[in-house]
């Protein structure tokens, strides 16, 4: 029987493991002015296990943290971007990125990774996860648009719905 484990890190940073192949969503390792954690992280970036790849929603700090992750030694991890992202994974030194429009697809080792749309202020996309016979929505930081509807609709069923709340505090941006 396949096992699906979830560990969520901090705001939209969560480990999916597909029965031993693991996605890293949306990482961010590091604060700086305006981007604070309310807690700290659920695991620290030397705690990560070995990853069969990375996927990122958009180029905010708080989803797209390369300053922090260029120290991941594994520079062969692959990785899903949006289209138009890719040159801060190849400054920090990351080799295999591919860029996604929706509905594109590509794979981070058995785990099929299909890039879903998304609206939240600039490029961004959502995505499909698929291995171990799972289905996990990833939504990054998305607003509630139509599109979504579609995304129910090409992938039924969906086991998992990985979604952000965020709050703001009224003088800076926390997260959860």
């Amino acid at each position: 029987m396949s096992v699906l484990t979830v560990t969520r890190i901090i705001h939209s940073t969560v480990l999916v493991d597909f029965d031993g192949s693991t996605v890293l969503t949306d990482q961010w390792f590091s604060q700086k002015r305006g981007f604070r954690w309310k807690n700290p992280p659920g695991i620290t970036m030397d705690a990560l296990p070995s990853l069969s790849g990375v996927f990122v929603s958009h180029k905010h700090f708080d989803h797209y943290d390369m300053k922090a992750f260029k120290s991941y030694p594994d520079k062969d991890v692959s990785f899903v971007v949006k289209r138009g992202i890719a040159k801060d994974a190849r400054k920090a030194g990351f080799k295999n990125i591919t860029e996604l429009d929706p509905w594109e697809t590509t794979t981070l080792g058995p785990v099929k990774v299909t890039a879903t749309p998304a609206r939240h202020g600039g490029m961004e996309i959502t995505c499909i996860l698929s291995a171990a016979g799972f289905s996990v929505y990833f939504g990054g930081d998305t607003l509630l648009i139509p599109e979504l509807s579609e995304v129910a609709e090409k992938f039924q069923p969906i086991d998992l719905a990985l979604v952000t709340l965020v709050k703001m505090n009224q003088s800076a941006r926390v997260y959860d």
